[in-house]
């Protein structure tokens, strides 16, 4: 920024040098001589004021205040003891109040039942006593003009506090912990409650709402000053910010909030009934796909996708479209600002529990365990037959996880070739074959199965006494598959290298059909595969 004092200089300088050149030369008149200097040092003066007028403006904008608080009693901060927790509402004191029809004086009712209206204390009783004081009964006069008498104080709530409750574009109190004593013989201790705020360190308890936030409220401004934003308190419109601190507030809540609606998902704009479906997808046995009803706005179709997340036990996993319940009203309200309607909170917030009522985490969980028992069924039915007929216990015999199969695999002693010799499904079936190729191929030294034919039908017949169902061979069909695959081990020859385009190559899983029969009925199929592919 340029000083005032260097400004000055600098206009004189130039003053002095439009004189000189003034003095150089000839004017027509006096007169004009005299206009030109009266020019200049108006020119000056506008500089000067120009100038102080920019340099005080500069310094107003920078200067920031520390928030001050305009309207609110601040309660004092010290340690209450049980019996100064409980409300002590005196007559004439403006309140809500439950009220149920036919009710008679002293009559226990639940206020699940009834309504609260606003009205006034008429008049006062004290009964008993407890940790948190007496029990009071008080005499409501709502403003319909109706009476109750009797009315217990865990009905009763200032008038200030309900509305604070209440409010509709607050989600969740900063700062504040509602606590209660279930093990208390007092119905307020137990249901209503007091509010608990942690300041400096130290817990501080209140019977309000209002005296709670409040005292939170004056603690946020205490330890960050200047720095505190409206969006850091929770009772902003009891304090005189500066005007750039609540722009700067307003422009980054604009852009969290952007960003959120941005990326909302679980909704979509329905044409046919102009309203936002929200829909939830998860993958069982099949996909399913739950439908949550239609919104007027798209935040609210965002909403009931999160509680039904929620409910089915699958927000880890899909994610959530807003991390806390503010943000959620900060969507919300910016869109019924843009569109310019107006949409009850409470109204959506009872339609997406009804529609989720029936959610329940095992809907996913019974899919999800029947998706994995079907992808590891067949593993672990194969991890059973293996434990019962293992590989190990013949010679030259491996289990196919891949085809629930025995193989045969032998190696020809004179060239060092392996020959496979079929799949079977028994593996005695497997092991048999296993020893005639051996045989057939003059191993004598080779460790073989069965030393008889008749012990093979005794292992066969153990097998199949356990594993029922299966293909079986008999000793003539395995000798015809033994020799055919080593039959055509011994005739395969090396085609010569032809000059023209390269022939048509066999399928390599058709090549394995030819010599994995796994049962005699669909040898002609194999056949007919071999002659089709020459």
């Amino acid at each position: 920024a340029v000083s005032t004092k260097d400004t000055l200089t600098s206009t004189t300088s130039d003053k002095n040098g439009r004189r000189q050149e003034l003095a150089r030369k000839d004017l027509a008149s006096p007169d004009a001589h005299y206009n030109a200097i009266k020019s200049e040092t108006d020119d000056e003066e506008d500089e000067i004021a120009r100038v102080e007028s920019s340099s005080l403006s500069t310094n107003r904008s920078r200067k920031v205040k520390v928030p001050r608080r305009i309207t609110g009693e601040v309660p004092a901060l010290k340690k209450l003891k049980k019996i100064e927790l409980k409300p002590d509402l005196r007559v004439g004191d403006e309140v809500w109040a439950a009220w149920w029809e036919n009710r008679g004086e002293g009559e226990v009712c639940q206020a699940e039942s009834g309504g609260w209206y606003p009205g006034r204390i008429k008049r006062v009783r004290e009964q008993g006593g407890s940790d948190y004081g007496p029990q009071r009964y008080y005499d409501i006069e709502y403003d319909d003009g109706d009476e109750l008498h009797g009315v217990d104080d865990v009905y009763v709530v200032r008038k200030e506090d309900y509305e604070l409750s209440t409010r509709e574009n607050v989600a969740r109190w900063k700062g504040i912990a509602l606590e209660t004593d279930d093990n208390s013989t007092d119905l307020w201790a137990k249901r209503m409650g007091w509010y608990s705020v942690t300041i400096d360190g130290d817990d501080y308890r209140f019977p309000y709402l209002s005296q709670a936030l409040r005292a939170y409220d004056d603690s946020v401004v205490r330890s960050k000053g200047v720095n505190t934003y409206p969006s850091d308190l929770n009772l902003a419109e009891e304090w005189k910010f500066s005007k750039r601190i609540r722009k700067q507030d307003a422009r980054e809540k604009d852009a969290r909030t952007e960003e959120i609606a941005r990326r909302l998902k679980g909704c979509s704009f329905n044409e046919a009934y102009g309203r936002y479906s929200a829909q939830i997808s998860f993958s069982g046995v099949e996909k399913v796909t739950k439908n949550i009803g239609f919104y007027e706005l798209k935040a609210d179709a965002a909403f009931a996708y999160d509680e039904a997340a929620k409910k089915l036990g699958v927000a880890a996993s899909r994610g959530l479209n807003y991390s806390s319940p503010d943000e959620h009203l900060d969507v919300r309200n910016r869109e019924m600002e843009k569109r310019g309607i107006s949409v009850n909170i409470a109204t959506v917030k009872a339609k997406v529990a009804d529609k989720t009522k029936d959610y329940k985490p095992a809907d996913v969980k019974k899919k999800s365990d029947s998706t994995a028992s079907s992808s590891d069924g067949t593993r672990k039915k194969k991890k059973e037959k293996k434990k019962k007929t293992p590989a190990s216990k013949y010679e030259l015999v491996t289990f196919n996880a891949g085809n629930n199969v025995f193989d045969t695999r032998i190696v020809d002693p004179a060239s060092g070739r392996r020959i496979f010799l079929g799949s079977y499904e028994y593996a005695s079936d497997a092991a048999l074959a296993a020893d005639l190729g051996i045989r057939h191929l003059r191993a004598n030294n080779s460790i073989v199965n069965f030393a008889s034919v008749d012990e093979y039908h005794e292992a066969k017949e153990e097998e199949s006494a356990t594993d029922t169902g299966k293909c079986s061979f008999t000793v003539a069909e395995i000798k015809l598959r033994v020799h055919a695959a080593l039959k055509s081990k011994k005739t395969k020859k090396k085609s010569p290298a032809k000059s023209g385009p390269k022939s048509k190559p066999k399928s390599t899983a058709n090549q394995a059909a030819k010599t994995n029969l796994l049962c005699p009925h669909v040898d002609p199929i194999y056949n007919a595969l071999e002659t089709k592919w020459g």
